[in-house]
């Protein structure tokens, strides 16, 4: 059976693709991209499809304001090919024509992600120059076996202490309020383990992936406040199963090593636990050592989780 390579967009999905397959690429996937971009992202899709309209394979590069974003000349590629059309050389004519696009956008270093139990991609991968960057983990915790009881004074010593714990509901929701939302966030993010320096105007772009995101709860936000300043926040987001994905929690590097991380994080545990659902999802970064130690005490359980690669555009071209 024959197949192409063609652009996939929203526009002409539905006219070349009957049936989207084990690539599990559909027409709501593309909608949710679609929405989470802005006009700043890059973004490139490619689509293997058979002459009957099986997807069966696809590729994606993308820079800029997405999810996660990405540094300015950094590319995320990720391609998926139906596994029953593998080792034909359909992911490397999809790899070719994902090159061809970054490189016309001047990419520096190119990102990819593999599953760290998917033997087989990860040697497709380093057989094309990408290298192991950092390991990345999925983890649960289960708010029905949690007694949060062993839990909450660690948030009643902090309030001793004379910290408050609000959520961003409290304030009046406005542009205003959400860019002081952003510029704390990177503010707490910046030198995260695995992040480092990212631009502030290019995290000011989340604005858009964030108010319009259907998760998007002011509730879930807690917040630490200290002499009527933000120290430090969680941030918990509802999924569309009713769970709740655990976004990110950060301290001022002022405030570190206080305790004060575990405690805002419970009071958005918390908070997931009063709204009925039954887990918290995170994912951690095996570099985050602090992060990782207030996860295992709170009882998150790790599962499996992902390889971040990376290769210079230079190390990728001799690869070609």
């Amino acid at each position: 059976m024959e197949f192409q390579l063609i652009p996939l967009t929203v526009e002409n999905y539905k006219d070349k693709v009957s049936e989207c397959g084990a690539t599990q690429l559909s027409y709501e996937v593309l909608l949710y991209q679609e929405k989470i971009r802005t006009e700043e992202t890059l973004l490139k899709r490619i689509g293997a499809v058979t002459d009957h309209g099986e997807l069966i394979g696809f590729g994606l590069a993308v820079s800029g304001p997405w999810d996660p974003i990405t540094k300015p000349g950094h590319f995320l590629l990720q391609i998926k090919v139906d596994p029953q059309w593998c080792r034909r050389g359909i992911g490397n004519k999809i790899y070719q024509e994902l090159l061809r696009y970054v490189t016309a956008h001047e990419a520096i270093v190119l990102e990819t992600n593999v599953g760290d139990n998917n033997y087989e991609d990860l040697a497709w991968a380093e057989k094309r120059g990408f290298v192991i960057a950092r390991n990345v983990f999925a983890s649960k915790l289960n708010l029905y076996q949690l007694d949060m009881s062993r839990l909450i004074e660690s948030v009643g010593n902090k309030e001793t202490e004379g910290f408050r714990f609000v959520s961003l509901a409290d304030y009046s929701m406005n542009d205003g309020m959400v860019d002081r939302l952003l510029h704390f966030h990177y503010e707490l993010m910046k030198d995260v383990p695995s992040i480092g320096e990212v631009d502030s105007t290019e995290l000011m772009k989340l604005k858009k992936i964030i108010t319009e995101s259907d998760g998007w709860e002011p509730s879930g936000v807690k917040i630490a406040i200290y002499n009527d300043c933000w120290v430090a926040m969680a941030w918990v987001i509802r999924r569309p199963d009713g769970n709740y994905y655990s976004y990110m929690t950060g301290v001022l590097r002022e405030y570190r090593g206080q305790g004060l991380g575990l405690a805002v994080k419970i009071k958005s545990i918390e908070y997931a636990q009063e709204q009925n659902a039954e887990f918290v999802f995170t994912h951690n970064d095996s570099s985050n050592t602090a992060m990782l130690a207030i996860n295992k005490g709170l009882g998150f359980q790790s599962e499996h989780g992902i390889y971040c690669l990376v290769q210079t555009m230079r190390q990728a071209n001799e690869k070609r």
